[in-house]
């Protein structure tokens, strides 16, 4: 056995405490030490999105469905808390620290096995007076690299100026002698919110974060378009008080449905519940009756005041799909169904369906409007896939409405992508019958591709929504800032073909990060308000380089399992924790 029982290394991307270092490999080699018997290797620490959580709930299809709320209700469902603050993860917090004497004697053993090129990161506890954290060494063929991180006693918020000053006497002594200084220097402050990445993602009062994080060269320099500048933002998808909830109820009613849909066929009939919200079938049929029997058209959208509460012109579709998610059970609905086929075919009204429609149940709706065909026959699961359609059509119509109004680029794109999987299930030979037929009977009418790839963009689409309100909510762009910003937004989520959401997981609460630049920050921080800074100071001295980093930040950086040893100095409201890397590279 390399080394003990308890003692684990594991790789993957640095925790979030080497990154304050600007410590940014691919992959590094971490040890530590677990306790009990959850296994960090478990929880990889990865990007956020990267991590989606899948519910365990057992799917019931006999009388207790997913239960959401499909009129927008803007009631809390449960209490909402501010929560203690980390800078931390929460797989982090399970890191656990191995003696000064065990770090030294596992990272020799990994070095002398020769297995890893990567660098090494040990979690350790110095047990004299030095507070080291870490210890860490690579071995190559071109060099030799070994660091350490040790706690420092807190500095003065107030007194930056005379820190900058320790700092360059603390790098003079790695160095031995006065030398020249490259700097790197970066600080982050935040506008909204805090760090999310160790909370109860649904049971905390922020729906997000926003924080600005600037990189520069000079020690003294103000914030200004010289320096590099991005705006890191976090935010909670599905967030019970995000002003887009009801959305993500949507969102969430349709994949009930879909979960339903990759049911065995077997467990699917006329008894399979898929609202338990629902409404009387009586209540249903005399909405449908209103509906056929006003004279309803098509309308032309009007520019108005952009409201969530009146996001769009409902078509007659929309007015349909309101009516039939009522339904309790699969033979509610396709009772339902049949009702609204025999009272369309013989109304006299014309209802025009939008022409970026390609579903099948608008291409039926259409060819029962021209007498093309009857009442037509349904299978059980075919009036699922209808209704599903109906709803994915409808909630993708109210995130294209929310676009327009943030300026996105042409839609054009988007539907392409919508519609790339278009059904061709119904032939224009089954739809060309003029007497009462059964479509399908044997098949599905959609295919599972379709629906996933249209659930997992509806995803995508609604996690744009809640960046675009978090910002509009919470802070003022600058328009050339704002532009970027819609724009990257667009890019990332909504023209692409990639789906990177998986349609399983759209139940739970996801933390999302996503990081664009600015060109400028007028008014969006004070400089008085910096939340944390690292200071990077780099010399060279014949083959070896030098590096000596400060952190300074408002919270520890360090999970209490690997550090909690402060003094009362630390928790003095006006100091800085501090935080102090060295490291070492000697050229072979």
């Amino acid at each position: 056995m390399l080394f003990e029982e308890n003692v684990h290394q594991s790789i993957f991307k640095p925790p979030t405490f080497l990154k304050q270092f600007f410590i940014d490999n691919e992959r590094i080699n971490l040890v530590y030490k677990r306790i009990g018997s959850v296994s960090v290797e478990e929880e990889e620490v990865i990007p956020v999105r990267e991590k989606l959580e899948t519910s365990n709930d057992g799917l019931d299809i006999t009388g207790n469905p997913l239960k959401v709320d499909l009129n927008g209700d803007d009631s809390l469902g449960h209490i909402v808390k501010i929560q203690q603050r980390n800078n931390w993860t929460a797989q982090e917090a399970k890191l656990y620290p191995l003696s000064s004497n065990e770090a030294r004697n596992v990272i020799n053993k990994l070095i002398a096995k020769r297995e890893h090129s990567i660098p090494i990161y040990c979690i350790c506890n110095e047990s004299d007076s030095r507070k080291i954290v870490i210890l860490g060494a690579q071995h190559t063929n071109s060099d030799k690299m070994s660091c350490f991180i040790e706690i420092l006693s807190g500095l003065s918020k107030n007194k930056m100026h005379l820190n900058f000053d320790f700092m360059k006497k603390e790098h003079f002594k790695s160095t031995k002698i006065q030398t020249k200084i490259d700097y790197l220097i970066k600080r982050k402050y935040y506008i909204y919110g805090y760090n999310l990445q160790s909370i109860e993602l649904d049971n905390t009062f922020y729906t997000g974060c926003m924080a600005v994080e600037v990189i520069g060269k000079n020690l003294k320099e103000k914030l200004n378009g010289t320096q590099n500048m991005n705006m890191m933002l976090q935010v909670i998808v599905g967030h019970v008080t995000s002003p887009v909830h009801f959305l993500w109820q949507k969102l969430g009613h349709l994949q009930y449905y879909y979960d339903i849909l990759n049911l065995p066929k077997s467990s699917i009939n006329e008894s399979t519940i898929i609202n338990k919200e629902s409404k009387m079938e009586e209540d249903i049929y005399k909405g449908i009756s209103n509906l056929i029997n006003s004279l309803e058209f098509m309308q032309k959208e009007q520019d108005t005041d952009f409201d969530l509460d009146n996001l769009r012109y409902t078509d007659f579709l929309d007015k349909i799909w309101d009516l039939l998610k009522n339904c309790e059970d699969l033979s509610t609905l396709r009772d339902c169904f049949y009702y609204f086929f025999g009272e369309l075919a013989e109304s006299e009204n014309k209802f025009e369906i939008s022409p970026s429609d390609k579903s099948n149940i608008a291409r039926i709706v259409k060819d029962t409007l021209n007498i093309k065909i009857t009442v037509p026959t349904l299978t059980f699961l075919q009036c699922l896939e209808l209704l599903f359609e109906l709803g994915l059509e409808n909630l993708k119509n109210d995130y294209l409405a929310i676009f327009r109004h943030f300026c996105f680029a042409s839609q054009d794109n988007i539907l392409k992508n919508w519609n790339k999987f278009c059904n061709e299930n119904l032939s224009d030979r089954e739809l060309g019958r003029k007497t009462r037929t059964t479509i399908m009977q044997k098949d599905a009418m959609t295919n599972n591709e379709a629906n996933q790839f249209k659930l997992g963009y509806l995803a995508q689409m609604h996690t744009a929504v809640e960046l675009l309100f978090l910002v509009k909510n919470r802070i003022y762009l600058p328009e050339e800032c704002n532009e970027v910003f819609i724009e990257k937004v667009y890019n990332e989520y909504v023209n692409t073909n990639n789906v990177k959401i998986d349609s399983n997981s759209l139940t739970n609460c996801r933390l999302e990060e996503f990081t664009f630049g600015l060109r400028s920050i007028p008014n969006l921080v004070d400089e008085n308000s910096l939340d944390s800074c690292t200071v990077q100071m780099k010399s060279v001295i014949n083959k070896t380089e030098i590096t000596t980093a400060f952190n300074l930040s408002v919270l520890p950086i360090f999970p209490t399992s690997v550090f909690n040893g402060y003094d009362d100095n630390h928790k003095i409201k006006e100091n800085f924790y501090v935080s102090k890397f060295v490291k070492v590279t000697r050229t072979n």
